[in-house]
């Protein structure tokens, strides 16, 4: 039906910081499960500049004013001039006070009024100015802790390691590759069909899998399709279709289980229909 070679999911891991390579826990061949341990970049610079900006924070925490406290001393006027109006208003009444006392003291009452909304103003623009200088810097401080958690490198997925691309004390920069890792669990046989077959095909349809070993010798497998091209190519140079006559295949991935870890990456194998 159709021929190709089998696949594996492979990624290659990454540093996202730069610094020391201080831990490989993970040499070529190991077995990992989703989450292990496979490097770890030295944080002593990422630490230090973490502890940097705490302390900024807490310097500007510090400058901070106390808004209420600040003002009480006007609120405390005012309420005292509020009290003298309505003493010398009561004293008005009966002719024991003037009428300029009574406009000296809402002119006082007046000026004291936009003294405290100037001086309220003032707090609270330097209150919000300095809680946006600590809002940038708690941004920071998260950027730090993801960066810090980033210099821990896990696996993202259960696998083995194909590649080792670094060793401990070497100095990895930002984007270095470090390991591949690939899942052998579970391989693709990537095979092509010439347009013919496609009609015999469907997702998720059961197909009898072989993989090759030598000129002679072959090995059963079960898979599963779980992708048909829709777009024709070229044949492959290192592929053989049934049809040797057509120029234009298909391509369609075939997911089979690897139990017995007898398949690898590059085997070349095919697939018949049940």
């Amino acid at each position: 039906m159709g021929s190709g070679v089998f696949e594996a999911t492979e990624i290659n891991l990454s540093s996202m910081n730069s610094g020391e390579l201080i831990k490989l826990a993970a040499k070529e061949g190991t077995t990992l499960n989703k989450g292990d341990l496979i490097a770890q970049i030295d944080t002593t610079a990422l630490i230090f500049q973490k502890q940097q900006i705490i302390s900024n924070i807490a310097a500007l925490r510090a400058k901070l004013p106390d808004t209420r406290l600040d003002l009480a001393a006007m609120i405390s006027q005012l309420e005292a001039l509020k009290l003298d109006k309505k003493r010398i208003i009561s004293m008005l009444a009966d002719d024991a006070a003037s009428k300029k006392q009574l406009d000296d003291i809402k002119t006082k009452i007046e000026i004291t009024e936009r003294n405290y909304l100037a001086k309220k103003k003032l707090l609270n623009n330097s209150s919000n100015a300095l809680l946006s200088q600590i809002e940038a810097l708690e941004s920071q401080l998260a950027l730090m802790d993801y960066q810090i958690g980033k210099a821990s490198i896990e696996s993202p997925i259960s696998g083995t390691i194909l590649l080792n691309y670094s060793e401990e004390n070497e100095f990895i920069t930002l984007g270095r590759p470090i390991v591949k890792i690939a899942d052998l669990t579970n391989m693709t046989l990537k095979a092509y069909v010439g347009a013919e077959n496609l009609k015999d095909l469907k997702l998720n349809q059961e197909v009898a899998v072989y993989a090759e070993y030598g000129v002679s010798e072959r090995e059963n497998f079960s898979g599963t399709i779980t992708w048909i091209s829709s777009v024709s190519e070229f044949t492959p140079k290192t592929i053989q279709t049934q049809d040797e006559r057509a120029t234009l295949v298909y391509a369609v991935k075939i997911k089979v289980p690897n139990s017995n870890n007898s398949l690898k990456i590059g085997m070349y194998g095919g697939f018949n229909l049940k």
